[in-house]
């Protein structure tokens, strides 16, 4: 495929204009709310830059960039909690030009590169070797409650049953449903520390005040609270972030209720649910007794160096 070749700025996040990256984000067909200024500032504790196509002084084309250093190296990385970066655009040759050229700009800027491209960029090519596919899963929201949950599968039918004694109720109480989720699983998983749930509480708590999330939690008739779960709304996307259930939830159906609601909350707009994830396959199972397909996105790999 022929590009046409457009001027590639690399710009540090104090260096970039707000207002125009904004912008060029909210108008991209790639929109997804991680790429936004103030999320991107949470994430990477405002250690982020990008790489810039311009034309009269807006972004047309953008690719937003972790950055890392350690030891004198380096490096950019998949930040918490930020599924998918990539390529977001507003003119479509000078997107397709920053993609074709991202695999390079990257090995030149960074010694070692973990990096995700978002669903909508087509990763193809010889520039793009070391490539991994990834799976999100996910829902059609144009259509009736009713037709979304006639494809539910059996277990997930049996789980509302369960729970039809359990209440339903928004909250922004968002440490108690990170409590909940330390103490079930938090020792399970080594590289996830106090900052990053200091983070997530942070982002939930900015995405609240611009009406971009929502905390739904279970409770039973004793008003405790057996689960609860983080949705980000940033259209065309519902994006399950965040979800922990304690041990009182098992066997009561309570995440299966609080996707339900959810779902059932946004049937009939023009939104896509998403899972974000899973590659571990009893995730992927779950999400998928639910009706969720399956989407494709690619992680990017680099090192400069092999020992």
């Amino acid at each position: 495929m022929q590009h046409h070749e457009f001027d590639i700025k690399f710009y540090t996040s104090d260096q970039l204009n707000r207002t125009a990256w904004n912008d060029c984000i909210s108008n991209s067909s790639q929109r997804l709310i991680y790429a936004f200024d103030w999320y991107l500032d949470c994430v990477t504790q405002k250690k982020w830059g990008a790489f810039v196509c311009e034309i009269a002084q807006k972004y047309v084309a953008v690719l937003p960039v972790a950055l890392g250093k350690k030891w004198g190296i380096s490096y950019t990385y998949q930040p918490f909690f930020t599924q998918q970066l990539g390529v977001f655009g507003t003119n479509e040759a000078a997107q397709n030009w920053l993609l074709s050229q991202a695999p390079q700009l990257l090995r030149r800027k960074f010694w070692l590169v973990q990096y995700c491209f978002n669903q909508k960029n087509e990763v193809v090519g010889k520039e793009f070797t070391r490539i991994e596919e990834c799976v999100t899963y996910q829902i059609d929201l144009n259509e009736s409650y009713e037709t979304l949950r006639a494809v539910y599968n059996q277990n997930r039918r049996r789980d509302l049953r369960k729970a039809e004694r359990l209440e339903v109720r928004e909250s922004i109480d968002i440490e108690s449903v990170i409590e909940i989720f330390i103490n079930e699983k938090g020792k399970q998983i080594e590289d996830v520390t106090w900052r990053e749930y200091a983070m997530l509480a942070s982002l939930f708590r900015q995405a609240h005040e611009r009406g971009q999330a929502i905390l739904l939690v279970a409770q039973n008739p004793k008003q405790e609270v057996l689960a609860g779960a983080v949705f980000w709304i940033d259209k065309p996307y519902v994006t399950l972030i965040f979800s922990g259930a304690s041990a009182m939830a098992k066997n009561t159906g309570a995440i299966t209720k609080i996707i339900d609601t959810a779902l059932q909350r946004f049937a009939n707009k023009p939104h896509i649910f998403d899972f974000e994830g899973s590659m571990i396959p009893s995730l992927a199972h779950f999400y998928q007794t639910f009706g969720g397909k399956s989407s494709i996105y690619r992680l990017f790999k680099y090192k400069i160096w092999n020992f």
